[in-house]
């Protein structure tokens, strides 16, 4: 299933998604795994721009020096590159590749103490 996230910097009711295909892709535009990038919470123009451009060519389909130019937009509009950042890399996560993300309830399982077992 395609798991989506909102990405408006560009136009109201836009989004980004990767699936295995767009990942690789993904991967070969920036020349290094997600898994390193994501891991490092290695943030770059080139990191950016190109997941912006595969994960939301279902809305554009434009080379890297257009997106550039919509990119120096949204910089001038007041958004950061790690505005922008963010939905790719959730998007990124979102896809699964990392493994299902556990809930709050979860999360809080593990982290309560365990019971010591009564004994009569």
């Amino acid at each position: 299933m395609r798991k989506s996230v909102k990405c408006e910097f560009f136009g109201e009711n836009q989004y980004i998604y990767f699936d295995i295909d767009r990942l690789m892709q993904f991967e070969k535009l920036i020349g290094c795994s997600v898994f390193e990038v994501a891991s490092a919470g290695r943030i770059s123009l080139s990191v950016v721009l190109n997941g912006l451009m595969v994960g939301m060519q279902q809305h554009y389909r434009m080379k890297a020096d257009e997106w550039g130019e919509r990119m120096q937009k949204a910089f001038d509009a007041g958004y950061s590159l790690i505005d922008m950042g963010g939905p790719v890399f959730e998007a990124v996560v979102a896809s699964g590749i990392f493994g299902k993300p556990e809930t709050p309830e979860e999360i809080d399982e593990k982290k309560a103490p365990e019971r010591p077992e009564a004994t009569d």
